[in-house]
């Protein structure tokens, strides 16, 4: 799980299985989300971020869901909605988030990840998924066990990312519609390198509705199991975080 944003003055998307929000009063589709087949809350129930999923703040002037289920989301209390000022900014995750492919980019990474581990850090089999599970990514975990220099992150950040997303990512002018009636300025936040995100926006046809793409270099290399990941990306996109 992913650790939980910090501010409620801005909204993070991430793998949402949403099939429509209602953002600033209008109605959204979302496409090509699939319900989550365990957690689910009443249809049009208002519902607040905790995790890596997408959720509401306020049923009167944020997001509410007309979908019956919601993934790592829990019901914010009225008294603690109605509390809290709408959002200023909306980062949205890239990956498996902005495009539905069945995981087929998620499971290329993976493997080119793997592969990379095995041949060029002699790694054992299965090894990268271990530091994957205990740090967030397998990069930090290279990183916190001192494993991975200078010189070898930009081989092994190139090396990853040479996947041919042409093949499995494509124009969706329903998403860019989506996008267009979010009047709030919008950022990408992405645990991948800016590279990457910059080819499937481009290849989405939506790179030009955002502000800019804050990734993991941005953030110094912090995942998104630390909070801090979070309020560097604030910084960036000019989010203000209010005080406790």
């Amino acid at each position: 799980k992913n650790a939980a944003p910090p501010s409620p003055r801005c909204m993070w998307v991430f793998r949402t299985p949403l099939s429509r929000v209602t953002l600033q009063g209008r109605s959204l589709s979302w496409p090509r989300c699939r319900p989550h087949p365990r957690l689910s809350f009443s249809r049009g129930h208002p519902v607040h971020l905790v995790s890596h999923r997408a959720a509401g703040v306020s049923p009167s002037t944020s997001w509410s869901t007309t979908a019956t289920h919601v993934t790592a989301a829990i019901a914010a209390p009225q008294n603690v909605m109605h509390s809290i000022a709408p959002p200023s900014v909306v980062f949205f995750d890239c990956d498996d988030c902005l495009y539905k492919n069945d995981w087929k980019v998620a499971s290329m990474l993976t493997t080119k990840i793997e592969s990379f581990c095995l041949t060029r850090m002699s790694m054992r089999e299965g090894h990268a998924y271990e530091l994957y599970k205990s740090y967030g990514t397998c990069l930090r975990g290279m990183q916190e066990e001192g494993l991975m220099d200078e010189a070898l992150l930009e081989e092994y950040l190139e090396y990853c990312h040479d996947i041919p997303l042409h093949l499995h990512i494509s124009p969706d002018p329903e998403l860019r519609q989506m996008l267009q009636a979010i009047t709030l300025p919008k950022w990408v936040f992405t645990a991948s390198t800016k590279p990457h995100a910059t080819r499937c926006l481009e290849l989405l046809g939506i790179l030009d509705l955002f502000e800019g793409i804050i990734d993991v270099r941005a953030v110094g290399w912090l995942t998104k199991h630390n909070p801090d990941a979070y309020r560097k990306a604030m910084s960036i996109a000019g989010v203000t975080q209010e005080p406790s």
